[in-house]
């Protein structure tokens, strides 16, 4: 009976020291920081396509920010988490690209304090040592050289507002049990992203409206304002390809022209001018 007691009474005092060793760390300055991308400027017609990958411009430095563990810590490493609340959709050169919205998915590399290069998200990666963990010291959470990766599964249109959102809350901890409550930075996005859009009509061709030879005498007995006798008019049809627009939207197309009669343009002869109608042959011009 005294030997299962002593046991029990070993059990028990094995695991209290194992609750004194596990410690949640937290940022230095008491506040969690964050690493923001801003989005505003990423996107183009180029890019801005489905299945494209858009790398954003690395930050190659250490993100800044530094932990203190509580008393009591006894070891001198730490372990790192990134946690997020998007879930992954699929992995492509081992980055883990996540749903962020209707229109991308997003990952991210980093290279940790071990120089080890992480593909988040991922909890309790075993880190570097630093003689401050066990002392109640700041030390450096050394974290750099953060790649974000988005691909696009939708295209934009026209003006699109992305609110900010976590993606990544990083944890630091004394051990791979320990819980994770007290983020030390975050990893954001957002931003406004307007694509432009573009319009042409029959790209690099000119339209050419051929009504043969009209004798002057014609216009004459027409007069002013009126169609000459035997001209009809013709029908084109021009190729209207956009981008950036969607597919089921309404275009209104205006024709300029630096001078105008009535309802008709004016020819480089002032005595000739050409009416432009839609199929309705309700009159359109500037």
């Amino acid at each position: 009976m005294k030997i299962i007691c002593r046991l029990l009474l070993a059990m028990a005092c094995l695991c209290l020291a194992n609750i004194s060793w596990a410690t949640v760390c937290a940022n230095s300055t008491g506040v969690a920081e964050d690493e923001h991308y801003d989005l505003s400027n990423i996107f183009n017609s180029t890019n801005n396509q489905p299945g494209q990958i858009v790398v954003l411009p690395e930050k190659s430095g250490w993100v800044g920010v530094s932990a203190i563990c509580p008393p009591g810590t006894l070891v001198n490493y730490t372990y790192r988490s990134y946690v997020t609340n998007f879930i992954v959709q699929e992995t492509i050169d081992n980055y883990k690209y996540m749903q962020l919205n209707d229109y991308l998915l997003g990952a991210m590399s980093l290279v940790d304090s071990v120089m080890d290069i992480q593909f988040p998200p991922q909890n309790y990666i075993r880190m570097g040592t630093d003689p401050n963990v066990s002392q109640n010291l700041p030390f450096g959470v050394m974290d750099s050289r953060l790649i974000f990766r988005l691909k696009v599964i939708r295209p934009f249109i026209n003006m699109v507002e992305i609110p900010r959102q976590v993606m990544f809350t990083v944890y630091v901890t004394s051990t791979p049990y320990d819980p994770l409550v007290t983020p030390v930075y975050t990893i954001s996005f957002g931003g406004r992203v307007e694509v432009p859009q573009n319009c042409e009509l029959n790209a690099g061709q000119i339209v050419e409206f051929d009504f043969g030879d009209i004798g002057a005498s014609l216009f004459s007995a027409a007069g002013p304002g009126n169609r000459p006798a035997g001209v009809m008019p013709q029908t084109k049809s021009i190729a209207v390809k956009c981008t950036n627009v969607a597919a089921q939207a309404y275009l209104t197309m205006r024709l300029e022209a630096s001078a105008v009669s009535g309802q008709a343009m004016v020819s480089d002869n002032q005595d000739l001018g050409f009416i432009v109608a839609r199929s309705e042959r309700y009159a359109d011009h500037a």
